[in-house]
């Protein structure tokens, strides 16, 4: 197959024939409003085309005094007569072959910069080669193909009836917790993001290891971000916890080897991915997410224990970062299709208030936090800060739930094997 030359020598000309053809039939700004002004590389146009959209937007009449107007208020100047003479050139022209080659044009600008800033990055001897590799691939992958995102009501709604009608329901993947499955509705919704908190020591990363193998020996295809530990502790612990015996005992290798295979021995043909990088960022944990996703056709199950162990975190403004990093896994979860699990610290007010249940206003370096989150679950135990309590009684709080109730389900502590079972099946 043969290849086109890249050519920008006709961009001027084409930009042009799209704004006139705005000017000739507004209609068309209706078009031009989903794309980004970007696709302009002209200053000059950037500002006619967001004259006009503006224009539109506000019910102002787009003809050439008006928007020569509204651009002369901005302090550029573009007279009505240049606007007449785009609006005479683009008589001839496809509007929507033009518009849809400004868009692939921008694209190509975008993946050229990012491919330009990693061949400059890469000649740094001080620069670790791999986290070049994972940002690029990150801000390549967010370089996302042009698709309709406008979308009338009966466009969405139609086809969700119709598959209702013939039993065809949204995908609901499982946890492997009766009781929270049932308060969920049936488990983990895809292109979703739940966040799980607790003080430390109360057991959060065992809950969602948990939650990981339970998906994995029932087929799924997961991927967890262990940024605690490494991936021999945490198969260490999975060993313990699906043998039902002390970690210690396997530390010291005193255990039923036999049957610590046997117990082993259905994950050992799972889809459990561990990514084993203790200095690992944000950047990189979506890029390998993105791209691991691509390769197995999918994930059920992205899992990130947890989000304030990050090596690239700031030491200041962490309520910023925090919020733009859950935002990324918020987007991330929608283009893969796949609910994404980010383990969160609660803060210490907890400690000092009389009620130690922590609510939303507990998420450490909240804020943004909580407002991303699909569901909000927070664990807790009262044995951890009352000795005559039950010490196998552990609560997870539902503190919210987009589409769904919220409340408490209460789960089996097991502190012999560090790990949770439905409630009911232990008492």
């Amino acid at each position: 197959m043969g290849t086109r030359p890249y050519d920008e020598t006709t961009q001027g000309s084409i930009e042009a024939g799209v704004i006139g053809a705005c000017l000739v039939e507004p209609l068309n700004v209706v078009a031009l409003m989903k794309e980004p002004v970007e696709i302009f590389t002209s200053i000059r146009n950037r500002e006619i085309a967001q004259a006009m959209i503006d224009a539109w937007r506000s019910e102002s009449d787009i003809d050439f005094l008006t928007i020569s107007d509204a651009i002369a208020k901005r302090g550029t100047v573009v007279p009505s007569s240049e606007l007449a003479k785009m609006a005479n050139e683009s008589l001839s022209l496809n509007f929507s072959g033009d518009l849809a080659l400004l868009r692939g044009r921008h694209q190509r600008r975008k993946v050229m910069g990012v491919i330009t800033k990693a061949s400059l990055a890469i000649h740094d001897e001080w620069a670790d080669p791999q986290e070049i590799a994972a940002q690029t691939i990150a801000e390549l992958s967010g370089i996302q193909p042009d698709r309709e995102t406008l979308k009338l009501f009966r466009e969405v709604v139609e086809p969700l009836i119709a598959q209702a009608e013939v039993g065809v329901l949204p995908e609901m993947i499982p946890t492997g917790f009766c009781d929270l499955d049932t308060m969920l509705g049936g488990g983990l919704r895809r292109g979703t993001l739940t966040v799980i908190a607790a003080r430390p020591s109360f057991g959060k990363s065992a809950l969602t290891t948990q939650i990981a193998v339970n998906m994995a020996k029932a087929g799924k295809k997961v991927l967890v971000f262990p940024i605690e530990m490494s991936a021999n502790s945490v198969v260490s612990r999975i060993m313990a916890s699906e043998s039902l015996i002390e970690p210690v005992l396997l530390r010291k290798g005193i255990a039923d080897w036999s049957k610590v295979r046997q117990s082993v021995s259905k994950l050992n043909e799972s889809h459990l991915w561990l990514e084993d990088d203790a200095g690992l960022t944000s950047q990189k944990a979506i890029a390998v997410a993105r791209e691991l996703s691509a390769r197995l056709g999918g994930l059920d199950l992205v899992v990130v224990d947890y989000i304030q162990r990050f090596s690239d975190i700031p030491t200041d403004n962490r309520n910023q970062w925090l919020g733009k990093v859950t935002k990324s896994f918020t987007v991330l979860a929608r283009q893969i299709e796949c609910p994404v699990i980010l383990v969160s610290q609660v803060n210490r007010g907890v400690e000092t208030s009389s009620e130690k249940r922590p609510t939303l206003a507990s998420l450490r370096d909240s804020g943004e936090i909580e407002q991303d989150a699909d569901i909000v679950m927070m664990l807790y135990r009262e044995w951890m800060y009352n000795k005559i309590a039950d010490p196998h009684l552990a609560e997870l709080i539902i503190a919210k739930q987009r589409d769904g109730p919220t409340g408490t389900v209460k789960l089996y502590w097991n502190d012999t094997a560090v790990r949770f079972d439905n409630l009911s099946t232990q008492y």
